[in-house]
């Protein structure tokens, strides 16, 4: 909804599926999907505002949607049951590292894994699969050995372009069971 607001000052609306398209990607990317969806109505998207502005009003809007970031049911018990049996976990994030490190500090999760990779610091953001071949450089396992949770449809391609077959899907409103069904093994609502 907030996202929503900013862009109706540009005459941008998006559909829940176009804000799905947007959950996983950079500033960068996000602000070239706008530009193409612009596009289509003969406007351009840096007429109406520079990807330095675009990328600090995100930034705030990001920042408020952080604060209320809550965690999944279930989702502490599954992370000692992990811990607690000496499972390797890695966190594959498209957020950037000081957000991602902030949140999961906040909610109690960030001392459960043994990596972050975040895509800020590569060059390539999700869906390309360079952050997830990265998961898997880490972990030194098989593909097959290696049990992906995502919540995004650029994460789902991210790791189905990696080579990796385990991929749980998180519902949410942003994805028809299409998606889900087109790269999930499983899809789950919560933990529990």
């Amino acid at each position: 909804d907030k996202l929503n607001s900013m862009l109706r000052r540009f005459n941008i609306e998006l559909s829940v599926k176009d804000v799905g398209l947007l959950i996983g990607c950079n500033m960068e990317q996000k602000y070239l999907f706008l530009d193409e969806i612009l596009k289509s109505q003969n406007k351009r998207l840096k007429d109406l505002i520079s990807f330095d502005e675009f990328n600090n009003e995100l930034e705030v809007l990001s920042k408020d949607v952080n604060n209320n970031c809550r965690l999944i049911p279930g989702i502490l018990n599954y992370l000692n049951y992990l811990f607690i049996n000496n499972y390797k976990l890695v966190v594959a994030t498209s957020s950037n590292l000081n957000r991602y490190i902030d949140i999961s500090k906040r909610l109690g999760i960030y001392y459960y894994f043994d990596k972050v990779i975040s895509s800020n610091l590569l060059k390539d953001s999700k869906p390309n699969p360079h952050i997830y071949n990265k998961a898997v450089e880490f972990l030194d396992l098989d593909k097959d050995e290696i049990i992906v949770f995502e919540d995004s449809v650029n994460g789902f391609m991210s790791a189905s372009a990696a080579g990796l077959k385990n991929i749980v899907g998180i519902r949410s409103e942003f994805y028809e069971e299409s998606v889900y069904s087109k790269y999930c093994t499983k899809v789950i609502d919560n933990f529990n």
